[in-house]
């Protein structure tokens, strides 16, 4: 089996890479051997499930992929949508073709589609391009580790390495980025790299890449580890990557690590791309939990996607089940010291509609976005309260306390307060899934599925991409 990834790669990242040294990787991914039965970049695109409409990616364009040696920080979980059962709480979403099957399918190939997490760019690893006729592909950089960075044709480009993706060091001044030297799967050498001389410690020399760099003897009682930086950033998880200068002022920039699109772009990030959603936020108010990843090995042979153990052998069709978990992304949309979070949301055919609100020192304020995942779990609901003499509910009603006691009521009888924004198909396909009897199909409903009821508007707030 492959001991490398394969991500795909936009443009902005060739640039980042290959003009700037840059040194951070995330996205989408297969294991490397796949690539081998891809005979067009129509294939790659399907494979990657990126063809969307306006997709920077074309049969026409050079198509580049990062193959990604593995390493002990290089993590991956499936690209599953939140209801599969390899998926990490919230899943995966992104704009169709992206279907969060987790299967990646093009041609002759059928194999996983990954999503990595946001790391340091591993020693030996290659930015390949494929021209149209895919004659023969082409090695574009090759990647020497921080000390060096990127290796073209003009020479090596290196940036100055981020102290919150990859290995560090632990020094008596602090913490300095650095690279390992293995002989047999085991540390001989250690290379610490900072963008100017320290002047806490001698032995620094300038190199190629125009960084400092030190190179010393490995022993067992150095402190070696990646010091991870986590915060919530406009109510999104996210994973501090790197300070950056922009207009003279000093930002930190960061990636959402709940990899949903409509819901991180709702919130003020951009795609970087397909699956990564970056922004540059300033440093100060920014409240980060630091956490501490220290390898049990250097050297990973296989790729094992992780497996998010308090989701396993969950019953989907068991409601109490989900309401904690609707609970824990709720949480990520308000502010911490919260007393209350209750939401409606209105769920018809493939509509929805929702509207949330928080109490947090006797005031109440709006909820303006929501994740992706909770909508798919309301639906999950609908079919678990589902009964054929009653139907299925159009309005859910949750309502949760700060330590994530929770309620859960609906509405199958009553005219929702947003009935007029669903179009008729949306009423109809929802009869076709949730049949009822005459007996309980209110006046309201059977104007609804006729057509009296809906008025087209331009409907404020978040809506499926």
């Amino acid at each position: 089996m492959s001991k490398t990834y394969s991500l795909l790669l936009t443009q902005g990242q060739i640039n980042g890479y290959l003009k700037n040294g840059l040194d951070y990787i995330s996205g989408l991914a297969v294991v490397s051997d796949a690539l081998d039965e891809i005979e067009s970049i129509g294939e790659l695109i399907e494979l990657y499930q990126i063809g969307f409409k306006g997709s920077p990616f074309t049969p026409e364009n050079d198509f580049y992929v990062m193959e990604l040696q593995n390493g002990p920080l290089v993590q991956s979980r499936h690209a599953v949508g939140p209801m599969h059962p390899d998926a990490f709480l919230g899943g995966v979403f992104e704009v169709i073709p992206f279907d969060g099957s987790g299967q990646a399918v093009a041609g002759t190939v059928m194999t996983d589609l990954l999503w990595v997490e946001p790391t340091r760019v591993t020693e030996g690893s290659i930015i390949w391009k494929y021209s149209p006729d895919l004659e023969e592909r082409e090695m574009v950089a090759a990647y020497h580790g921080v000390a060096y960075g990127w290796e073209t044709e003009e020479g090596f480009k290196a940036i100055t390495p981020s102290n919150f993706l990859g290995l560090v060091i632990k020094r008596s001044w602090g913490e300095i980025p650095c690279d390992l030297e293995l002989v047999d799967g085991q540390p001989v050498s250690v290379t610490l790299v900072a963008p100017a001389d320290p002047d806490k410690e001698d032995g620094f020399e300038q190199i190629e890449s125009g960084l400092w760099a030190k190179r010393i003897a490995y022993t067992e009682d150095m402190e070696i580890y990646e010091a991870q930086k986590i915060a919530r950033i406009d109510n999104v998880p996210s994973r501090v990557l790197r300070p950056i200068r922009r207009d003279g002022q000093t930002l930190l920039e960061v990636q959402s690590l709940l990899p949903d699109a409509p819901y991180s772009r709702a919130n003020g990030f951009s795609r970087y791309a397909p699956t990564v959603f970056v922004k540059a936020v300033p440093i100060e108010g920014v409240k980060a939990q630091a956490r501490v990843a220290t390898p049990k090995r250097w050297v990973v042979d296989e790729i094992n996607p992780a497996v998010p153990e308090d989701m396993k052998n969950r019953d989907l069709t068991d409601s109490k089940s989900l309401i904690p978990d609707i609970f824990k992304l709720m949480v990520n949309t308000v502010p911490t010291g919260f007393d209350t979070i209750t939401l409606f949301m209105q769920i018809v055919g493939n509509h929805f509609v929702f509207l949330g609100e928080y109490s947090i020192n006797g005031k109440t304020e709006r909820i303006t976005s929501i994740p992706t995942a909770i909508v798919h779990y309301t639906r999950q609901l609908k079919r678990n309260t589902y009964t054929e003499e009653e139907g299925g509910f159009f309005v859910a009603k949750f309502v949760f306390d700060s330590s994530g006691t929770g309620n859960f009521g609906f509405n199958k009888d009553d005219k929702p307060s947003w009935v007029a924004q669903v179009p008729v198909d949306e009423w109809e396909k929802d009869i076709r899934e949730y049949p009822r009897p005459a007996s309980r199909t209110p006046d309201w409903l059977i104007d609804a599925i006729n057509g009296k009821l809906f008025k087209a508007r331009e409907v404020a707030g978040q809506s499926e991409e």
